[in-house]
Order: C-alpha cells, then structure tokens, then sequence
C-alpha cells in the first residue's frame, strides 16, 4: 500500500509491503505532461522511477510503464525501480536544473561564451536521439522513440529529411494541425495525390498504442502495407 503526505514543497510517499515499510521523498515529477507524468522518488542515497504514474488524458494514476504488474517484492520495490545513475543524470539533463528543462547549453556546448562574448554558438548537438533511442528499433515500444523508426524511412535514408524539418529546435511540437505537416511532405513529394487537401499522417504515420494509455505517432514514414 502507498500513502503520501505532503512535507512543505514536496511529497512524502511511504510504501507498507506486510511487516516491511519503505520511505522516500517526491524530488522531481518527470514527463511533458501531455503523455504521462512519473515521479522520481530519492530513498537515501538511490533514486527510484516510481512505480505509480499519472495519465494526464484519462485523469487517472496508473503502474508507469516498464514495471511489473501485481505484488511488490518488498517495500523498496513498492515505491519504484533504482536508476542507474548514468540513466539518472540524462533525464535530470532535461528535466533537472534551475530551471527545469532544456537550456542553451544543452544544445550548443559553448553557449556560454555566445552569451558573455557574443561568439557563434555553434552547430547543436544530436540531442533528439540522445533521449529518444532507449530500445530497439522493431521493439513494440519502440513508437516512443521517434528517431528510431524515423531512420527506417525511405525519407531519412536518402537524405530528405531529418528531425528538425518537422520539429523546429526553438519551438514546440505543432499538435493539431494537419496543414502543417501536410505541407512538410509536399516540399518533397509533388505528385497529385500528396497535393490533395487532406492529413497525411494518418495514412502514412498512424497512430500506435503500445501501452494502456499512451499513444504516439509512428515516425516510420512508409506506404501503408509495404
């Protein structure tokens, strides 16, 4: 059983497994929010990914993704599974700091002296696959990491497109809005078919759910059944 008690700006969460209890502190919540949002639990000199997460669109907290159903094993277990601390410091990379989120400097190693000098910042880093390629690219869950099933296509592999055509570094994500990305595909393909007025993502990069509650756009760009 968990339970949590609000301690000044963080969240206590304890966690009873029969006589055993285990007891931690809520330092960091990691996630966009759009997706889910998983607490990072510090329990003494560990920290645990949480095993509870919540899912912003069915309003509702539910096992993270990756940890296995049913009894804990202990009450450690309970409250999250230890990450590795090189798997800790890439997602505190983003995610940590003062502010939280990505900087400058996470993209342009020498942003610092653009800063003070006015010195060029430099070409970016690949940060996109450095987060987004934590599995295999036919792994069921492998939809989460964009950049994996986006070296499948035939649109990568010949050079026309790379991550930034369609997800600008200084801006978020466009959601909800086929024109756009329409529009992306039609700088390269002309024919009639690709001029037509309609969302090409659903076709050509469906919708996949590997897991109850997640749902992501496939970044494999292919026609459908080839």
């Amino acid at each position: 059983m968990l339970s949590y008690l609000l301690e000044g700006d963080h969240l206590r969460v304890r966690a009873a497994r029969g006589a055993q209890s285990a007891e931690g502190r809520i330092e960091w919540v990691l996630g966009a929010g759009d997706q889910g949002l998983t607490p990072l639990v510090r329990f003494g000199a560990d920290w645990l990914e949480h095993r509870i997460s919540y899912y912003p669109k069915q309003d509702r907290f539910d096992l993270t993704l990756g940890h296995l159903p049913g009894p804990s094993k202990s009450a450690k277990a309970a409250l999250g599974v230890v990450q590795p601390e090189g798997t800790r410091n890439a997602c505190l990379g983003c995610h940590g700091g003062s502010p939280p989120g990505l900087s400058c400097r996470t993209c342009h190693a020498n942003a610092s002296l653009h800063i003070s000098e006015n010195a060029h910042p430099g070409k970016p880093s690949p940060l996109c696959v450095e987060c987004h390629r934590l599995t295999g690219p036919d792994d069921a869950l492998a939809v989460r990491f964009q950049p994996l099933r986006l070296v499948k296509s035939k649109c990568f592999s010949t050079g026309k497109i790379v991550c930034a055509n369609c997800h600008p570094a200084h801006r978020d994500a466009v959601r909800n809005n086929p024109a756009f990305y329409r529009a992306q595909c039609a700088a390269c393909h002309s024919t009639p078919h690709a001029r037509e007025e309609r969302d090409c993502l659903p076709c050509h990069m469906p919708k996949s759910t590997p897991a109850p509650y997640l749902t992501f756009t496939d970044h494999y760009i292919r026609v459908p059944g080839r």
